[in-house]
Protein backbone atom coordinates (compact mmCIF):
# COMPACT_ATOMS: atom_id res chain seq x y z
CA UNK A 1 0.00 0.00 0.00
CA UNK A 2 2.78 2.38 0.85
CA UNK A 3 4.40 1.61 -2.49
CA UNK A 4 1.15 2.27 -4.37
CA UNK A 5 0.68 5.58 -2.56
CA UNK A 6 4.24 6.54 -3.37
CA UNK A 7 3.75 5.66 -7.05
CA UNK A 8 0.55 7.71 -7.22
CA UNK A 9 2.31 10.65 -5.63
CA UNK A 10 5.16 10.34 -8.16
CA UNK A 11 2.66 10.16 -11.01
CA UNK A 12 0.92 13.33 -9.80
CA UNK A 13 4.24 15.12 -9.49
CA UNK A 14 5.31 14.03 -12.95
CA UNK A 15 1.98 15.20 -14.43
CA UNK A 16 2.53 18.57 -12.74
CA UNK A 17 6.05 18.79 -14.18
CA UNK A 18 4.78 17.98 -17.67
CA UNK A 19 2.07 20.64 -17.45
CA UNK A 20 4.60 23.16 -16.16
CA UNK A 21 6.89 22.26 -19.04
CA UNK A 22 4.07 22.80 -21.55
CA UNK A 23 3.28 26.19 -20.03
CA UNK A 24 6.93 27.27 -20.19
CA UNK A 25 7.32 26.10 -23.77
CA UNK A 26 4.16 28.03 -24.70
CA UNK A 27 5.55 31.13 -23.00
CA UNK A 28 8.83 30.72 -24.87
CA UNK A 29 6.96 30.40 -28.17
CA UNK A 30 4.87 33.51 -27.44
CA UNK A 31 7.90 35.58 -26.50
CA UNK A 32 9.75 34.41 -29.60
CA UNK A 33 6.81 35.62 -31.70
CA UNK A 34 6.96 38.94 -29.85
CA UNK A 35 10.64 39.24 -30.74
CA UNK A 36 9.94 38.70 -34.43
CA UNK A 37 7.12 41.25 -34.22
CA UNK A 38 9.51 43.78 -32.65
CA UNK A 39 12.06 43.17 -35.39
CA UNK A 40 9.39 43.62 -38.08
CA UNK A 41 8.26 46.90 -36.49
CA UNK A 42 11.86 48.11 -36.35
CA UNK A 43 12.48 47.34 -40.01
CA UNK A 44 9.19 48.99 -41.03
CA UNK A 45 9.93 52.12 -39.00
CA UNK A 46 13.45 52.35 -40.38
CA UNK A 47 12.10 52.21 -43.93
CA UNK A 48 9.46 54.85 -43.15
CA UNK A 49 12.00 57.20 -41.55
CA UNK A 50 14.30 56.93 -44.57
CA UNK A 51 11.39 57.84 -46.84
CA UNK A 52 10.33 60.71 -44.58
CA UNK A 53 13.84 62.18 -44.57
CA UNK A 54 13.55 62.81 -48.28
CA UNK A 55 10.30 64.75 -47.82
CA UNK A 56 11.26 67.32 -45.15
CA UNK A 57 13.65 70.27 -45.02
CA UNK A 58 17.11 70.33 -43.42
CA UNK A 59 15.95 71.51 -40.00
CA UNK A 60 13.37 68.76 -39.69
CA UNK A 61 15.83 66.19 -41.01
CA UNK A 62 18.14 66.89 -38.06
CA UNK A 63 15.32 66.61 -35.55
CA UNK A 64 14.09 63.41 -37.18
CA UNK A 65 17.55 61.86 -37.15
CA UNK A 66 17.97 62.69 -33.46
CA UNK A 67 14.46 61.67 -32.37
CA UNK A 68 14.29 58.33 -34.20
CA UNK A 69 16.99 56.65 -32.04
CA UNK A 70 14.68 57.02 -29.03
CA UNK A 71 12.05 54.95 -30.83
CA UNK A 72 14.57 52.22 -31.61
CA UNK A 73 15.85 52.38 -28.04
CA UNK A 74 12.34 51.60 -26.78
CA UNK A 75 12.08 48.72 -29.24
CA UNK A 76 15.46 47.51 -28.05
CA UNK A 77 14.28 47.50 -24.43
CA UNK A 78 11.17 45.55 -25.42
CA UNK A 79 13.32 43.03 -27.26
CA UNK A 80 15.75 42.75 -24.35
CA UNK A 81 12.86 42.11 -21.95
CA UNK A 82 11.63 39.25 -24.14
CA UNK A 83 15.15 37.80 -24.34
CA UNK A 84 15.57 38.02 -20.59
CA UNK A 85 12.27 36.21 -19.95
CA UNK A 86 13.25 33.54 -22.48
CA UNK A 87 16.57 33.02 -20.73
CA UNK A 88 14.89 32.62 -17.33
CA UNK A 89 12.37 30.09 -18.67
CA UNK A 90 15.06 28.11 -20.51
CA UNK A 91 17.33 28.07 -17.47
CA UNK A 92 14.52 26.85 -15.23
CA UNK A 93 13.66 24.03 -17.64
CA UNK A 94 17.28 22.95 -17.98
CA UNK A 95 18.44 23.27 -14.39
CA UNK A 96 15.32 22.62 -12.33
CA UNK A 97 12.39 21.05 -14.14
CA UNK A 98 14.09 18.38 -16.26
CA UNK A 99 16.33 17.02 -13.48
CA UNK A 100 13.38 16.87 -11.08
CA UNK A 101 11.21 15.01 -13.60
CA UNK A 102 14.05 12.67 -14.52
CA UNK A 103 14.60 11.83 -10.87
CA UNK A 104 10.99 10.66 -10.60
CA UNK A 105 11.37 8.43 -13.65
CA UNK A 106 14.58 6.60 -12.97
CA UNK A 107 15.62 7.55 -9.46
CA UNK A 108 18.93 8.98 -10.63
CA UNK A 109 19.17 12.76 -10.19
CA UNK A 110 20.31 14.76 -13.21
CA UNK A 111 20.24 11.78 -15.55
CA UNK A 112 18.24 13.60 -18.22
CA UNK A 113 19.40 12.22 -21.56
CA UNK A 114 16.22 10.18 -22.06
CA UNK A 115 13.81 12.88 -20.87
CA UNK A 116 12.74 15.64 -23.29
CA UNK A 117 15.66 14.73 -25.51
CA UNK A 118 14.92 17.65 -27.82
CA UNK A 119 16.04 20.06 -25.11
CA UNK A 120 19.36 18.24 -24.81
CA UNK A 121 19.83 17.98 -28.56
CA UNK A 122 19.03 21.65 -29.14
CA UNK A 123 21.23 22.75 -26.25
CA UNK A 124 24.18 20.75 -27.54
CA UNK A 125 23.84 22.32 -30.97
CA UNK A 126 23.48 25.86 -29.61
CA UNK A 127 25.83 25.97 -26.65
CA UNK A 128 28.73 23.70 -27.59
CA UNK A 129 29.86 26.08 -30.30
CA UNK A 130 32.62 28.59 -29.52
CA UNK A 131 31.26 31.50 -27.51
CA UNK A 132 32.05 34.12 -30.17
CA UNK A 133 30.35 32.05 -32.86
CA UNK A 134 27.27 31.67 -30.64
CA UNK A 135 27.06 35.41 -30.15
CA UNK A 136 27.43 36.14 -33.87
CA UNK A 137 24.87 33.59 -34.99
CA UNK A 138 22.43 34.18 -32.16
CA UNK A 139 22.60 37.95 -31.69
CA UNK A 140 23.84 39.62 -34.88
CA UNK A 141 20.52 39.56 -36.83
CA UNK A 142 18.64 40.95 -33.84
CA UNK A 143 21.30 43.59 -33.22
CA UNK A 144 21.19 44.69 -36.85
CA UNK A 145 17.40 44.98 -36.83
CA UNK A 146 17.02 46.71 -33.46
CA UNK A 147 20.14 48.77 -32.70
CA UNK A 148 21.69 49.69 -36.04
CA UNK A 149 18.87 51.94 -37.36
CA UNK A 150 19.15 54.21 -34.31
CA UNK A 151 22.95 54.18 -34.32
CA UNK A 152 22.99 54.89 -38.05
CA UNK A 153 20.66 57.87 -37.55
CA UNK A 154 22.98 59.29 -34.88
CA UNK A 155 26.05 58.74 -37.03
CA UNK A 156 24.40 60.35 -40.07
CA UNK A 157 23.27 63.38 -38.06
CA UNK A 158 26.80 63.93 -36.75
CA UNK A 159 28.22 63.48 -40.24
CA UNK A 160 25.87 66.09 -41.68
CA UNK A 161 26.81 68.54 -38.93
CA UNK A 162 30.52 68.05 -39.59
CA UNK A 163 30.71 68.12 -43.37
CA UNK A 164 27.73 70.28 -44.37
CA UNK A 165 27.76 74.00 -43.53
CA UNK A 166 23.99 74.27 -43.95
CA UNK A 167 23.35 71.69 -41.27
CA UNK A 168 26.09 73.08 -39.02
CA UNK A 169 24.38 76.48 -39.06
CA UNK A 170 21.13 74.87 -37.90
CA UNK A 171 22.71 73.23 -34.85
CA UNK A 172 21.63 74.57 -31.46
CA UNK A 173 21.63 73.61 -27.80
CA UNK A 174 18.45 71.54 -27.85
CA UNK A 175 19.78 69.28 -30.57
CA UNK A 176 23.08 68.82 -28.77
CA UNK A 177 21.24 67.80 -25.59
CA UNK A 178 19.16 65.32 -27.59
CA UNK A 179 22.32 63.90 -29.14
CA UNK A 180 23.87 63.34 -25.70
CA UNK A 181 20.67 61.73 -24.44
CA UNK A 182 20.63 59.39 -27.43
CA UNK A 183 24.21 58.32 -26.79
CA UNK A 184 23.50 57.62 -23.11
CA UNK A 185 20.41 55.60 -23.97
CA UNK A 186 22.37 53.39 -26.34
CA UNK A 187 25.12 52.85 -23.79
CA UNK A 188 22.42 51.59 -21.42
CA UNK A 189 20.91 49.43 -24.17
CA UNK A 190 24.33 47.87 -24.82
CA UNK A 191 24.62 47.12 -21.11
CA UNK A 192 21.20 45.42 -21.11
CA UNK A 193 22.20 43.37 -24.14
CA UNK A 194 25.38 42.21 -22.44
CA UNK A 195 23.45 41.22 -19.31
CA UNK A 196 20.99 39.13 -21.33
CA UNK A 197 23.84 37.53 -23.27
CA UNK A 198 25.65 36.67 -20.03
CA UNK A 199 22.48 35.11 -18.63
CA UNK A 200 22.07 32.96 -21.76
CA UNK A 201 25.69 31.83 -21.53
CA UNK A 202 25.10 30.69 -17.94
CA UNK A 203 22.26 28.34 -18.91
CA UNK A 204 24.47 25.44 -19.97
CA UNK A 205 27.11 25.85 -17.28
Amino acid sequence: MASDASDKHADRLLAMYVEEYKMLRAEIADRTKNEFTTIAISITLASGIVGLLTQVNEAWQIWLLLASPIIFFILGLIFAAQESALAVAAEYIHKELRPAAAHLLDGTPYKTKTLWAWETFRGDRLYKKPRLLRKIRGRLPSFLAIAVPGIAALWFACLLWIITPTYASLMHGGQIVLLVVDCLLYVYLAYEGLEVSRHLDNIRR
